[in-house]
């Protein structure tokens, strides 16, 4: 099953904003500089997407931006360490995929929310160690 996600756009709207107007106001090199990398930086958030796919037995995750693949891992459960599962925030689940090598994958803010069920249950059947936090289970009830 294959799951996207895309960051909180309305914050970095705000702050794309707040950049563009620096710049516009701005009478000094430096601090225009300083603006222009900000909004450089902000734009390419706003272009950041994610997919994750729990396949057989394989997990992959995709980072895009702007549909311009950027990172591509597909990972076997031997080279997964543990799946921790946490809470962000007051309502939010957080799954991080622990690896022995590489990146740890963050699971936030996909689409659909059955992910977090899906990779627990993907966890059970290969094996993996599973690590829930007290805040979490209580996001579970």
């Amino acid at each position: 099953m294959e799951f996207t996600a895309k960051p909180a756009r309305s914050i970095l709207v705000f702050f794309l904003l707040l950049s563009v107007t620096g710049v516009s106001r701005s009478n000094y090199l430096n601090v225009t500089i300083v603006f222009l990398c900000a909004a450089a930086f902000l734009l390419v958030s706003l272009l950041l997407s994610f997919r994750m796919k729990i396949e057989d037995s394989r997990l992959s995750y995709v980072v895009f931006i702007a549909n311009l693949k950027v990172y591509q891992r597909t990972v076997s459960p031997e080279d997964i360490k543990k799946i921790k599962f946490k809470r962000a925030g007051w309502m939010k689940k957080k799954v991080v995929v622990k690896m022995t090598k590489g990146f740890n994958w963050r699971v936030l803010h996909f689409e659909p929310e059955t992910i977090y069920r899906e990779l627990e249950l993907y966890a059970n059947s290969e094996e993996i160690p599973v690590i829930k936090t007290n805040n979490y289970c209580v996001l579970e009830k």
